[in-house]
């Protein structure tokens, strides 16, 4: 039983061992094929096949096709047909401007190698990316915009360098026409701003396709000299009035007037080295400020002007005193000073708000106090309470509208 095992054993191994060797199919290596390539340069997107015409069997180990691109380096590996073998190229190499080297190897032999060229696909279905700015500029001689035009191919590669590009840009009633070329990718040019303010309208085509309309914005260069003068309703110094400065149009060197919304600032000074200062935004041109009448008499030096740019004309402006003089009464135990009434120019009553100034001062004239009021119906009130103002001399000076009155008091009863 034993020997009968052991006989069976040995056939079903000697039977394997037999399967195995029909089995094993030993590959053909193959290093003689030569590979031929349609033409030197292709257009982007276009197929590209290298070929070979040998018959091979299905089992043979073909060379390895080694692409190095704009996009990289690749290995494409070959199809054994019928007529021979072929390499096709993937789109991601095809449809990628430049030069493409190409080697074929095997087992790290160089077998065949050469250089194509792929140039850009141009179709209507081309693009056409524009840049246009700044989209502000000032009239004048320095000021400009540049357009930048970037044309494409159907597979967003730049043109070739020496591609025509048309430019043409309106101002007014007038229409430019630059012929350009492309070179490093762009072409490009400064659209030099004119003297006048206004729009500049830009647009391009390359290669049957158009850009979009691009906008500039001229706006006027900087301001020249400009008059101001004024007006008013009266000439007192009322403290109540308003007076009105107002700017001749203000325009720049080339006679453009002066954007809307640009800031005038008005500086009045006074007799005494005070200075007034009121602003106005411009529309067409002319800018208006106010400022109050001065509550005494006084003569203001006026000026204008637009920060960094221009100045205008020095004007004075006078003021008359609307009165000469004005009552006082004082109570009898010299505490309760009544003001007024005053009445101005017409013999009316001087405005509600015009200021009063009240200064106190001891026996020995040291200053103890001011106070200050205004006038309610022609009136200013003060007193001098008891708490603050002890009995003894005094000596009080009122000032309104620039009139001073200068009177000795007794806190005790008597006045002087």
């Amino acid at each position: 039983m034993k020997k009968a095992y052991l006989l069976l054993f040995l056939l079903a191994f000697v039977s394997c061992s037999s399967d195995n060797k029909t089995a094993v199919i030993v590959p053909t290596i193959i290093d003689d094929i030569t590979l031929t390539v349609p033409k030197n340069e292709f257009i982007a997107g276009e197929s590209i096949v290298f070929s070979a015409h040998k018959k091979l069997k299905t089992n043979t180990v073909l060379p390895q096709l080694v692409i190095e691109s704009t996009f990289g380096v690749i290995v494409v590996n070959g199809v054994i047909t019928e007529t021979g073998v072929t390499y096709t190229l993937p789109n991601l190499i095809t449809r990628r401007i430049g030069l493409v080297d190409w080697q074929l190897v095997l087992n790290s032999k160089i077998l065949q190698s050469g250089i194509i060229k792929i140039t850009p696909n141009i179709t209507k279905n081309n693009g056409l990316e524009s840049y246009f700015g700044p989209r502000s500029i000032s009239a004048g001689d320095i000021d400009f915009s540049m357009l930048v035009i970037v044309p494409s191919d159907v597979y967003d590669n730049p043109v070739i360098d020496n591609t025509a590009v048309d430019l043409k840009y309106q101002f007014e009633n007038e229409v430019t026409e630059v012929a350009l070329k492309t070179k490093d990718l762009i072409a490009w040019n400064n659209i030099p701003a004119p003297h006048k303010s206004g729009r500049i309208l830009v647009t391009a085509l390359c290669n049957g396709i158009k850009s979009k309309e691009l906008t500039s914005i001229v706006f006027p260069a900087n301001a020249t000299t400009f008059k101001i003068d004024y007006t008013r309703d009266h000439a007192y110094a009322d403290g109540n009035q308003i007076i009105r400065f107002r700017t001749s149009i203000i325009k720049d060197e080339y006679g453009n007037v002066i954007s809307d919304g640009t800031l005038v600032s008005f500086t009045a000074e006074n007799s005494n080295g005070i200075q007034l200062q009121a602003v106005g935004l411009s529309i067409g041109g002319v800018a208006i400020a106010k400022m109050l009448h001065p509550d005494e008499k006084d003569t203001w030096k006026v000026d204008a002007y637009v920060t960094g740019a221009a100045k205008s004309n020095t004007i004075n402006v006078s003021f008359k005193t609307a009165f000469s003089d004005y009552p006082v009464n004082i109570s009898k135990d010299n505490r309760r000073i009544i003001v007024g009434p005053i009445t101005s120019f017409m013999d009316q009553l001087a405005p509600d708000g015009l200021l009063v100034r009240l200064t106190i001062f001891d026996h020995n004239h040291q200053l103890i106090e001011k106070k200050v009021s205004t006038l309610q119906n022609g009136n200013a009130t003060f007193f001098l309470d008891a708490d603050f103002y002890p009995s003894g001399n005094y000596t009080i000076e009122i000032k309104t509208a620039g009139i001073i009155k200068t009177y000795n008091l007794d806190l005790n009863g008597n006045t002087n």
